[in-house]
């Protein structure tokens, strides 16, 4: 029987490195913007049209905020294409310091400093087959705020992720774990009382911990974990480790439907550069609730 809710302030950070994907680019000289399946469709036509692999050169533009002072360091993530070439603001990157991402067809590299104002990431090279292009991103501790979702521009990143939609929280294309802390002090439990977390804007899976010990991983209705055998009596940290799935990261980024998933249809990536990008609404949509029940 509920009997007294605990109050209890969230703040959380995150586990991985926020991302930004480029999903805008030109071509050659061209002054044209392209979302990457317009430029997958121009590929496309141009290896038929010569009948074989073509060369290209994309330009990935992107925005970095001109108000504070820009220190971080950066890496890019991207498939590379046969006799790959990489420039970051002119600068050309070596590729052979290049990394493996777990689990992904993809490199990862370290990218000179990002400047204040307008960055461009160029890559050049040979392509046979259009699905082999796809759109790089940049990795780092930043957060991305945006008034359209179609351009994004990275800021420096805040120091606490308060309960609400990640992509609302400036990582729309996050994929990855977010550990939120509440601390409680100076209530002991009566021996008909127990104390519970329950999460009902839970959207994806957690595991909760309170001072260090597990007490439940969360992944389906009633989003309730039982916190009493970790209790103590003068002071409680409360830790949930919420995960989100690939979605946001890999797209599909043009159908709002969240059910929707990663690798789905083709068709569903298809979208134009001036259309918004649509984000399933993930992590932990509202502030959990610590209450104290009678077991009686």
């Amino acid at each position: 029987t509920p009997k007294e809710t605990l109050p209890a302030e969230w703040t959380g950070h995150r586990t991985n490195p926020n991302s930004l994907l480029l999903t805008r680019c030109r071509f050659g000289e061209s002054a044209r913007v392209r979302s990457v399946a317009e430029a997958r469709r121009f590929l496309f036509k141009e290896i038929r049209r010569h009948g074989g692999p073509i060369r290209f050169t994309a330009h990935f533009p992107f925005h970095v905020s001109p108000i504070i002072p820009w220190t971080e360091t950066c890496r890019v993530a991207l498939e590379l294409c046969e006799k790959a070439e990489l420039r970051f603001n002119d600068q050309p990157i070596d590729l052979t310091d290049a990394e493996a991402v777990d689990g992904l067809e993809m490199v990862a590299i370290e990218i000179p400093e990002l400047r204040l104002g307008e960055n461009e990431l160029t890559l050049r090279g040979v392509v046979s087959n259009a699905w082999d292009f796809e759109a790089p991103r940049i990795t780092g501790d930043f957060h991305l705020s945006t008034a359209d979702n179609m351009a994004f521009i990275i800021e420096f990143s805040s120091q606490t992720i308060t309960p609400g939609a990640w992509c609302e929280r400036g990582m729309p294309f996050y994929a990855g774990g977010v550990r939120y802390h509440a601390d409680i002090h100076d209530r002991a439990l009566a021996s008909d009382e127990r104390v519970v977390l329950e999460m009902p804007g839970l959207v994806g899976a957690a595991i909760v911990r309170v001072n260090g010990v597990e007490t439940g991983h969360i992944f389906a209705p009633p989003y309730r974990s039982n916190l009493t055998r970790a209790w103590k009596a003068d002071h409680n940290q409360i830790e949930i480790e919420v995960l989100n799935t690939l979605r946001n990261q890999f797209g599909p980024h043009y159908v709002s439907q969240p059910d929707h998933r990663t690798w789905y249809a083709r068709e569903h990536y298809e979208g134009k550069a001036g259309e918004p990008l649509q984000f399933a609404r993930e992590g932990l949509l509202e502030a959990p609730v610590v209450r104290i029940e009678t077991t009686g």
